[in-house]
């Protein structure tokens, strides 16, 4: 649960089950979404009761646990209540749920406000078997937009029915980048033409990368800034993940200890600076800003990349250390913490580590002056961790 790929998890799991459960041969269609599965049957009370006892038993067979109810004419699947009494569907709600919407004088983008009564209206119709079934739960959601500032009526639109006679023809994918500024009510400026006025002047047609960036493959979409209470819960956590005593260090005594046993060495999610000092005074100290989730596993590699000449392309670091020992010239290095950041969070699909480790690399290569611009170009190393398949 919460994982990168826990959805596609969940949907392998639900596949490989109906593939077992049509095995069972049994008189019922049926399907799932995610962890929901729905049956319907024609046979006797007995028959669906027995049939209930084998996908129990499949899912019993696989470590999972099932709770099944048989033989109901009213049925809730996900947001929709099924009747098979009268063959009709309409929206359903858990009872003491109470629908909350965004505000309309919210800090949102005008085009997002517009769209909320309008989609709202769309998902009730299509849930609904007809127009007494949607004026049948349209009130509580129609009190829901009145108390956040909608004027909208909700009025029964049922979609059109699919185009059955004729294979749609395949419409080609643009390969279209997408930019999303963050939008404010207080920020007047029509950022927008600004912006493509910006990317006709500096990739004109005769410009050989106009056919990557032009108006056809770059497209704008405004994003929300976090409110008030996510500003001041990203704090407080902050203020109290630093607050936390710091692990004295655990280097072997046999060993030296990058950072002089201060435990820096066992903090981890840190992006570091290493200083090499050549004996030799006529050559500079050079610098170089890394970052590692667990900094002692990549101090190990830092070392096997120094010694190893297989590993000599490693990093930056070591491609300079190799041409100190091409001229036999001894060296001293010194290890220092500079910031600290979470890594890649499936919640938000940013790495704060990657990131903050490019931006020392742009706006402070003094801190760097081994680290070369091509290296932000890399994608995040911790995304695949938790990923499903590592390759």
């Amino acid at each position: 649960m919460g994982g990168y790929d826990g959805a596609e998890v969940c949907d392998l799991c639900g596949l490989f089950i109906l593939s077992k459960l049509n095995d069972l041969k049994l008189n019922m269609n049926i399907g799932g979404y995610k962890d929901d599965f729905l049956g319907v049957s024609r046979s006797s009370a007995r028959q669906i009761e027995m049939m209930k006892k084998k996908i129990a038993k499949v899912f019993r067979d696989h470590g999972l646990e099932i709770t099944c109810d048989a033989n109901k004419k009213i049925v809730q699947f996900l947001d929709v209540e099924l009747n098979l009494w009268t063959g009709s569907f309409k929206p359903y709600l858990k009872e003491g749920d109470t629908p909350l919407y965004v505000n309309s004088g919210s800090n949102h983008p005008p085009l997002i406000l517009k769209n909320i009564p309008a989609s709202i209206n769309r998902r009730l119709s299509a849930l609904s078997s007809s127009e007494e079934m949607f004026n049948s739960v349209s009130p509580i959601y129609q009190t829901a937009l009145k108390n956040a500032g909608y004027s909208y009526q909700l009025i029964y639109d049922p979609p059109p029915p699919p185009n059955t006679k004729g294979v749609e023809k395949r419409k080609r994918k643009r390969k279209i980048l997408w930019w999303n500024p963050p939008f404010s009510l207080d920020v007047k400026t029509r950022v927008g033409d600004k912006f493509f006025n910006l990317i006709s002047k500096h990739f004109p047609k005769e410009n050989p990368l106009s056919k990557i960036f032009n108006r056809n493959t770059i497209k704008m979409s405004y994003r929300t800034t976090p409110n008030i209470k996510k500003v001041i819960s990203a704090h407080n956590k902050k203020i109290l993940k630093t607050a936390d005593t710091k692990l004295p260090c655990n280097c072997q005594k046999s060993k030296v200890c990058p950072f002089n046993r201060n435990g820096d060495c066992r903090l981890d999610c840190l992006v570091y600076q290493a200083t090499v000092i050549p004996d030799d005074k006529t050559l500079p100290s050079e610098t170089y800003i890394g970052m590692a989730k667990d900094f002692k596993e990549r101090f190990r590699n830092h070392g096997t990349s120094f010694r190893n000449r297989d590993y000599e392309t490693d990093s930056e670091l070591s491609k300079y250390i190799w041409t100190l020992n091409d001229r036999n010239t001894k060296y001293k290095i010194n290890w220092k913490v500079i910031d600290r950041a979470p890594i890649y969070s499936p919640a938000t699909r940013v790495c704060g580590l990657c990131t903050l480790e490019k931006f020392y690399i742009l706006f402070r290569p003094d801190l760097g002056s081994l680290n070369k611009h091509h290296e932000v170009y890399k994608g995040c190393k911790h995304k695949k961790f938790l990923l499903l398949d590592k390759t």
